[in-house]
């Protein structure tokens, strides 16, 4: 979603890149149009305009406002719904609330054993979906975690913590299982 907001044409030579097509050719100078990713406002402006984009469509889209609100990390929305009625309602109202900003909302992925409805597009073709860098299998609804480890044939205690601080958990989940192991 980064790619779809809009620089004010008034910053955009805040944004410029040099470009050279050949090595006989002159330096161009181009200004980017839209966020890009990893720079350091990227996370603040797309977070702006969702919060903006709440106060001004709320009224229209209550459900959806409290959900983007509340429910949405970095550029994904990760929320769930009671039964189908509910989220065919959530959904209409998120895709409207964003084509209002000209934004569109994609990868729909759904852990309902019934996600063949018509009128919904779901991401049949992945199991296992990466969000906020733990994977999520969609079909039996579990979070799945990547570990690597050196192949170490001593295992120090050093070695041990070492391998422990690589891991990474944004949601807490494997507190319990580190500290057991710490």
């Amino acid at each position: 979603m980064f790619r779809q907001i809009e620089i004010n044409p008034e910053e955009r030579h805040f944004q410029k890149f040099l470009w050279k097509q050949g090595p006989n050719e002159p330096v161009q100078i181009y200004k980017l149009k839209k966020v890009t990713y990893d720079t350091i406002p990227a996370c603040y402006l797309f977070t702006r305009v969702l919060k903006q984009l709440v106060i001004d469509e709320e009224d229209n889209f209550p459900i959806a406002a409290n959900i983007v609100r509340r429910d949405v990390y970095l550029d994904d929305i990760l929320t769930g719904c009671s039964n189908l009625k509910v989220f065919e309602i959530l959904k209409s109202e998120l895709v409207q609330l964003f084509e209002s900003a000209g934004m569109s909302l994609h990868k729909w992925c759904f852990s309902h054993s019934n996600s063949d409805l018509p009128d919904l597009q779901f991401d049949r073709l992945k199991k296992t979906l990466k969000t906020l860098r733990i994977l999520w299998n969609n079909s039996s609804d579990t979070f799945c975690f990547q570990v690597r480890i050196t192949e170490n044939l001593v295992f120090a205690k050093r070695d041990v913590l070492s391998q422990i601080a690589r891991l990474f958990y944004p949601l807490g989940i494997l507190g319990p299982v580190i500290s057991k192991i710490e």
